[in-house]
């Protein structure tokens, strides 16, 4: 890990060392563990998911499009309503 200032590879490094753990500090809110993918092993997909959610925020912050309703609700339920 001292080898690089990458953040990517940082966190790579480090999920390979620790595992995923749980998501928001619970034991993934009823979501089944994933069996399918290591997430070690996805890291180039789970950066270009990053980088389409970063693009979808810029164009539409808020979520408030009818293109994006249905992600908009899910992101609410999962997380709250962060706005309010």
């Amino acid at each position: 890990m001292k080898s690089t200032t990458d953040g990517f590879k940082l966190a790579e490094l480090d999920l390979k060392q620790r595992g995923p753990g749980d998501f928001f500090g619970e034991r993934q809110h009823g979501l089944p563990e994933l069996k399918v993918a290591s997430l070690a092993d996805s890291m180039s997909t789970m950066q270009k998911a990053q980088e389409c959610a970063a693009e979808l925020l810029r164009k539409d912050p808020y979520l408030e499009s009818s293109e994006l309703m249905l992600l908009r609700e899910m992101a609410i339920n999962m997380m709250g309503n962060a706005r309010a």
